[in-house]
C-alpha cells in the first residue's frame, strides 16, 4: 500500500537520523576527549625528558670535569630504568661523547645526525633545558630529544684594590693602605646531556582507547536505535490513525472520529482533529445553505467591487485633473480680471447704443467665463457647494432656455415634463445648473446630424428628485458606459468634445450627495439620469454682488498697489486714479522698498508674486511696521487653495478674488479707507 510505503519510510528516517546524530556526537565527544588525553600525555612525556635531563646534567657534573665514564655510566643506565626512556648521551665540553647508551627493544629510538652533530652549538639563553620533537620520515612524531648544559663554578680572580679613607674636619688626619683581593663565581659550560623519550608506550595506550572509544560508541548507537525504534513505534501509531482520518475526511466523511487514549501532545492532537471535524460538519451545513443563492452574491459584491474599482480610479483622475485645473484657473482669472474690469468702466462711459451692447455681451461672457472658472476650481478642490433652498425645475428651465437656439437649428424637438409639485431642496443652483447645461448639450449633440426629439422630465421619489435626459441619438458602445464619467473621455469626434462635461457634472452631483446613471443602446439613444437628495432648509448663501450695486461714498487716499501681472495693475490703476493718488510696484521685493521710504492710506497686495509673494511681504510690515498692516488688501486668483485659505482666515483681513467688479473694488476701497481713518 502507499500508506505502508510512506510510514516506512517515515521511521527509517527518523531511525536513521536519530542514529546518525547519537552516532556524530559520539564520535565528536570521543574525539575531544582522545585529543585532550593525547595532549596531555605529551606534555607530561616532555617535562619528565626535561625533568629527567636537568637531573642528570646536576648529577653529571663530577664525572664530566674528570671525564670519568664509568660514573657517567652508572648514572645514565640509572636515568634509562625511566618508561619511554630510549636513549642516554652524555658530550664533554669539546663535544665528544662520553656516555651513549641506548635500550633495546621497541623502545629503542635512534637521534638524528643533526641533533648529535649539533651538541656544540647547542645554545640555551636563559633557560638550562629545553626539548625537541624526532619526527619520522613521513612527518609523524616519533619521540623527544630532551638537551640540557652541565654547568660547573669557580672563583676568578679579578684585582687589587686600594682604598684610602680621608680623616674628618676638613683634615688628612692618617692614610691608610689596604690590599683586598677580590674575585667572582662564574659558571662555565662543561658539556651537554641529552635524554630521549620514546612515543611508543603513548601510542599503544592511545590506540586502546581508540578502540574502547569504538566499542563505546557501537553500543551507544545500538541502545539508541533501539530506543529510537520504540519511540517511533508509539509515535507512528496514533498519527497513523490520524492519517487514516484526514483521508477519509478528504473523502467526505465528516463523521470519523480519531480514537487516542494518551494524554500527551499526540492526545490533544487527536482531541483537535476531532473537534476540527465537528466544525466542518458545522460549516459544510453552513456552505449547503449558501450554496442555493451564491452566485447571486457573488454577482452583487462583484458588481459592488466594479464600482468601487471604478470610484477610486475616477477619484484618481480627478485629483490629477485638480492640480491641472488649479494652475490653469489661477491664470484664467488673471486674464479675465482685465477683460471684466474694462469692460465695466466703458460702460461707465458715454456709448452708443451698438458699442454698449458689445459691452454688456463683454462683461456677461467674463462673468459666464468667470462662473466656470469657479466651479472649475470647485470641483478641482471637492469644495462644498454655496447651497440655497430652491426649486431646481426653475434651474432646469433656465437652462433649457439656454440650449433652445441650437436644438431649433439642429431640427430637434424639446419635450419637457416638469413636476409642478417637485419638492424644493438645498443645492448649489449655479453648479447644478452647469450640470444641467453639460448633460443637455451631451443629449442635443448626439442628434446633431439626424435629429429626433430630446426628453426631459422630473420627478420625486423615495425621498429624492430626479431627472431624466432621453436622446435618439447615436447611443454609447457596453464598453465605454463606465468610462464617460472619466475626465478628458470623449466619444465625440475631434474637436468637438472637451471629456470634462460629464467628469464635471458627476463630481459636482457628488458634492450635492447625489449620484449620476447613465442607459445607452448603440445606434438607439441613451437616458441620463440625475439624482438628489431632498433636503429642508438649512441657509441660504449670500448674494453675489453685481455691478448695479449702489455706490458708496468716495473718501479719498494715497494707495500702493503691488501687482505683478501688468494688465490687472493698468486696470487698478485705471479704476482707482481718478478719486486716489496712486502708488505702483511690481514685486514684493520692490513693495518693500517703497514702505520702507512712506506710508500710505491702503495697500493693495496680490498673494502671488515672483521673489517676494503677499504672504510674506504682509509678515514683514506685521514685523516691522505693524500699523501697516491693518491697511491691507489681499487680491488672488485661486481661493481654493489650502494654504491660500488658511492664511487669510489667519490674517483676517479682506480679500478681493479676481476676476472681481469695479463697483466691488471701488466700495471695499472706501470701507478700509473709512475705517483707517477712524483708527486715526
Amino acid at each position: 500500500m502507499p500508506f505502508e510505503k510512506l510510514r516506512v519510510g517515515l521511521s527509517l528516517k527518523f531511525i536513521l537520523l536519530t542514529t546518525l546524530l547519537i552516532v556524530l556526537t559520539s564520535l565528536t565527544l570521543g574525539l575531544f576527549f582522545l585529543r585532550s588525553k593525547e595532549r596531555d600525555y605529551l606534555e607530561f612525556l616532555k617535562s619528565q625528558g626535561i625533568s629527567l635531563s636537568r637531573t642528570l646534567a646536576f648529577n653529571s657534573e663530577y664525572g664530566v670535569l674528570t671525564s670519568n665514564r664509568e660514573v657517567l655510566s652508572k648514572l645514565a643506565q640509572g636515568v634509562l630504568q625511566e618508561a619511554d626512556v630510549s636513549y642516554c648521551i652524555i658530550h664533554d665540553g669539546s663535544g665528544q661523547i662520553l656516555v651513549e647508551l641506548y635500550r633495546s627493544g621497541p623502545l629503542k629510538l635512534n637521534p638524528p645526525d643533526w641533533i648529535l652533530g649539533n651538541a656544540l652549538q647547542l645554545k640555551l639563553p636563559g633557560e638550562e633545558a629545553r626539548s625537541q620533537d624526532i619526527p619520522t620520515e613521513n612527518g609523524t612524531l616519533k619521540g623527544f630529544d630532551a638537551a640540557t648544559l652541565v654547568k660547573t663554578r669557580r672563583l676568578a680572580k679579578t684585582h687589587e684594590r686600594v682604598e684610602l679613607l680621608p680623616g674628618y674636619l676638613g683634615i688628612l688626619e692618617q692614610i691608610k693602605r689596604r690590599l683586598k683581593i677580590e674575585g667572582q663565581i662564574i659558571e662555565e659550560k662543561i658539556g651537554t646531556v641529552r635524554v630521549g623519550v620514546s612515543l611508543i608506550n603513548i601510542n599503544h595506550a592511545i590506540s586502546k582507547i581508540k578502540k574502547a572509544m569504538g566499542m563505546i560508541t557501537l553500543v551507544v548507537a545500538v541502545v539508541g536505535m533501539l530506543i529510537t525504534i520504540l519511540l517511533v513505534q508509539l509515535i507512528i501509531q496514533p498519527i497513523r490513525r490520524l492519517v487514516y482520518g484526514t483521508r477519509q475526511i478528504a473523502r467526505g466523511d465528516l463523521s470519523y472520529e480519531v480514537h487516542v487514549n494518551s494524554r500527551d501532545e499526540i492526545g490533544e492532537l487527536a482531541t483537535s482533529f476531532n473537534q476540527m471535524t465537528i466544525f466542518l460538519r458545522r460549516s459544510h451545513r453552513q456552505v449547503e445553505e449558501y450554496q442555493k443563492n451564491l452566485e447571486q452574491m457573488v454577482e452583487e459584491r462583484t458588481h459592488k467591487l466594479k464600482e468601487t474599482e471604478a470610484e477610486l480610479i475616477r477619484s484618481e483622475k480627478f485629483a490629477a485633473i485638480g492640480e491641472l485645473i488649479t494652475g490653469i484657473t489661477h491664470e484664467l482669472n488673471n486674464k479675465l480680471t482685465p477683460i471684466l474690469g474694462y469692460a465695466q468702466i466703458f460702460k461707465t462711459m458715454k456709448l452708443d447704443e451698438k458699442i454698449a451692447r458689445y459691452m454688456d455681451i463683454i462683461e456677461e461672457s467674463a462673468l459666464n467665463a468667470k462662473r466656470i472658472v469657479e466651479s472649475l476650481l470647485k470641483f478641482s478642490r471637492n469644495t462644498p457647494p454655496q447651497k440655497a433652498y430652491c426649486n431646481l425645475n426653475d434651474k432646469m428651465k433656465e437652462t433649457l432656455s439656454l440650449i433652445e437656439p441650437h436644438v431649433h437649428k439642429n431640427n430637434i424637438q424639446l419635450k419637457v415634463e416638469l413636476d409642478p409639485q417637485l419638492p424644493r431642496t438645498m443645492a448649489d443652483p449655479s453648479l447644478i445648473g452647469q450640470a444641467f447645461l453639460n448633460i443637455l448639450n451631451n443629449g442635443w449633440q448626439a442628434m446633431e446630424e439626424k435629429g429626433g426629439e430630446l426628453g426631459v422630465k422630473s420627478y420625486s421619489k423615495d425621498g429624492k428628485i430626479f431627472f431624466s435626459v432621453q436622446d435618439k441619438g447615436i447611443g454609447i458602445a457596453k464598453e465605454h458606459l463606465t468610462k464617460i464619467f472619466d475626465p478628458f473621455f470623449s466619444t465625440k469626434e475631434v474637436g468637438k468634445g472637451t471629456g470634462l462635461g460629464l467628469s464635471i457634472s458627476y463630481g459636482i452631483l457628488q458634492g450635492h450627495e447625489g449620484n449620476i446613471h447613465v442607459e445607452s443602446v448603440l445606434h438607439q439613444g441613451s437616458i441620463f439620469t440625475i439624482e438628489l437628495p431632498i433636503k429642508t432648509l438649512e441657509h441660504t448663501s449670500p448674494e453675489y454682488v453685481t455691478s448695479k450695486q449702489e455706490e458708496t461714498p468716495v473718501k479719498k487716499g494715497k494707495i500702493l498697489i503691488i501687482e505683478d501681472e501688468p494688465s490687472v495693475q493698468n486696470l487698478l490703476v485705471d479704476a482707482l486714479e481718478n478719486h486716489h493718488d496712486i502708488a505702483t510696484a511690481m514685486d514684493g521685493r520692490e513693495g518693500q522698498r517703497i514702505i520702507q521710504r512712506e506710508r500710505f492710506d491702503l495697500y493693495v497686495i496680490d498673494l502671488r508674486m515672483p521673489y517676494m509673494d503677499g504672504r510674506e511681504l504682509y509678515a514683514w510690515i506685521e514685523k516691522d511696521f505693524p500699523r501697516e498692516a491693518k491697511k491691507v488688501i489681499f487680491i488672488t486668483g485661486d481661493t481654493y487653495d489650502k494654504k491660500i485659505q488658511n492664511f487669510l482666515s489667519s490674517v483676517q483681513q479682506p480679500q478681493l478674488n479676481k476676476p472681481f467688479q469695479i463697483v466691488t473694488l471701488q466700495s471695499l476701497v472706501s470701507q478700509m479707507l473709512e475705517k483707517t481713518a477712524d483708527r486715526t
